[in-house]
């Protein structure tokens, strides 16, 4: 955390300022040499998870059915106690560029309600939204 001149919190872990730790100067091309160097290991594996994942390994795992239930049980139960939709609508719609088509919604929905009803109520959302993008 040099980088930003900041501690660790004792009690809760956030950041703190800390004066001191001196600041780092921004370095894009270091940031850029670690990226490069990370993305070649980083999509090897990421390829290889896409493998252990296939339907036929998982069910060799021995992972019985009625975990991936309580699993989905449990997501669902957060998506619906915990997740505004409508809000979740707007963001997820404004910032995806439009030739994604992502989140996949109907046309009613995408062209209809999402722009001209509940982006009105839920704007606060797409604060940081590229102005490039627009539901489409």
């Amino acid at each position: 955390m040099a980088v930003m001149g900041v501690s660790q919190g004792k009690k809760y872990g956030q950041t703190v300022p800390d004066p001191s730790k001196t600041k780092e100067p921004y370095d894009g091309q270091k940031i850029k040499r670690l990226l490069e160097t990370l993305a070649v290991p980083l999509f090897t594996h990421l390829q290889h998870e896409i493998g252990w994942l296939e339907p036929e390994k998982v069910r060799a795992s021995g992972v019985p059915l009625s975990r991936f239930d309580e699993i989905d049980a449990l997501i669902d139960q957060h998506i619906r106690n915990e997740l505004d939709v409508p809000s979740s609508l707007v963001f997820s719609l404004y910032h995806s560029p439009p030739y994604s088509q992502a989140p996949h919604l109907p046309w009613i929905l995408r062209k209809v309600i999402v722009p001209w009803i509940a982006y009105w109520k839920h704007r606060r959302v797409c604060t940081s939204f590229n102005p490039s993008y627009s539901p489409g």
